[in-house]
């Protein structure tokens, strides 16, 4: 139902909220707008009362979010004058909602492209660059990424969507599985941490991808360090002894590729992590570490 696309992904390239980069790239799916005010593109949307059907405006809970409005032809308002009459869906319309793929937005704060530090406002829906605030949400950083630096103001931006819709994970989407395992804060001789991958048991899971992202961060030291990932107390048959350099700040993201031959694992296997040789016990960091990997029949 989306009548609106933009051909380059460039940052550079001119775009207005909502609309889609890259037709071919992006999942959008329907829903009813239940929002009693009118509802803006490029906006974060939640599920209403029946929440396989209907979307609202923001929200306070990330895996209540369905995904970002698209721009179509029939939004009401006049697309030369957007300043002051901005295009907008109303109440009970059928509207489309963009999940996956590359999507403008206006937003505020400021952010460096591959910046996946990004926040919605929960109740207007609106983007903010930077950690979430009173009465804002962090999106999860493994699901959006902005393209294009943003120094301040309220400008357009363009994000890369890869599922605002967490509540679908795990799934398995052509033999692929995404797994959140475990959170834990980095400081000399932390204690190990346990986390269950979600798979399915009956199942082998072939780790691919370790993906270890800064929730939040205190200290003003240098905050290397390394981390083993294994599958047994003190193993790292997953993660040897990786450095944990240029994680400084909330947002940044480490991304290790792993040679899938190397594990294969019960799907449900618990997995444990322990962070070394932090610079500092004053430093700490706390990390969402995730195992992506490819999950399949025993």
């Amino acid at each position: 139902m989306v009548d609106y696309f933009q051909n380059s992904i460039a940052a550079n390239a001119v775009g207005t909220p909502g609309l889609v980069v890259r037709e071919a790239l992006a999942d959008i799916e329907s829903a009813l707008a239940v929002e009693p005010a009118s509802i803006g593109l490029g906006i974060v949307v939640s599920r209403g009362t029946d929440p396989e059907k209907q979307v609202v405006i923001g929200g306070d809970a990330s895996p209540d979010i369905i995904g970002i409005t698209c721009r179509i032809a029939n939004a009401s308002g006049a697309l030369g004058a957007e300043a002051t009459n901005p295009p907008l869906f109303a109440q009970y319309e059928t509207i489309p909602v963009i999940r996956k793929g590359y999507v403008w937005v206006t937003c505020s704060g400021t952010g460096v492209a591959g910046s996946r530090n990004i926040s919605y406002n929960d109740t207007t829906g609106a983007i903010v660059l930077g950690t979430a605030g009173v009465g804002e949400t962090q999106l999860d950083p493994l699901t959006v990424e902005l393209m294009n630096t943003v120094t301040g103001g309220e400008v357009l931006c363009l994000l890369r969507l890869t599922d605002l819709r967490v509540d679908t994970w795990p799934v398995i989407e052509d033999d692929h599985i995404r797994a959140e395992c475990l959170a834990l804060p980095v400081q000399t001789d932390e204690a190990e941490v346990t986390g269950v991958l979600n798979g399915s048991v009956g199942k082998a899971f072939a780790p691919s991808e370790v993906v270890i992202v800064v929730a939040s961060e205190t200290g003003a030291t240098a905050k290397d360090g390394t981390i083993n990932v294994g599958t047994t107390t003190g193993g790292s048959d997953i993660l040897s002894a990786q450095a944990l350099t240029n994680l400084d700040d909330a947002g940044d993201t480490l991304r290790i590729p792993l040679a899938e031959a190397d594990t294969v694992i019960l799907g449900n296997a618990t997995i444990y992590a322990n962070v070394e040789a932090a610079d500092s016990t004053s430093t700490t960091l706390v990390l969402n570490v995730y195992v992506l990997g490819r999950q399949f029949d025993i």
